[in-house]
């Protein structure tokens, strides 16, 4: 963007592990939820199980319509998916879109051994 703010991230304090997109005219363009809450708490206790217990996060436009979701595959070479369904995949830049994926999944680290933080 040539030095200027293009889109920003941003953590939705009401809903637990939920991020916005929102671009420069404060325009939300899609939302990551986590898909799986409910193994949170496992995965706190356990880690994260060679996989088994990995955050899965949905993305959803601005209706609430799922419009794809990220796998990570620990068989696979490269571990990592984002698939998208056809109509939905101009919410987005795809590159802005991978980007705010790479940073949520990178920020809130699944650790492989269990702990409380």
């Amino acid at each position: 963007g040539k030095g200027k703010e293009v889109a920003r991230l941003v953590k939705k304090s009401s809903s637990p592990r939920t991020w916005e997109f929102v671009d420069a005219d404060n325009n939300p363009k899609f939302i990551l939820k986590d898909d799986a809450p409910s193994i949170y708490a496992a995965r706190k206790l356990f880690g994260y199980q060679g996989g088994a217990l990995r955050s899965r996060y949905g993305i959803f436009d601005n209706d609430d319509r799922r419009a794809g979701y990220t796998f990570m595959d620990p068989m696979s070479a490269d571990r990592f998916q984002v698939h998208m369904d056809f109509a939905f995949a101009r919410i987005a830049h795809p590159a802005q879109m991978l980007a705010a994926i790479l940073y949520v999944m990178s920020y809130e680290k699944d650790s492989w051994y269990p702990t409380i933080f």
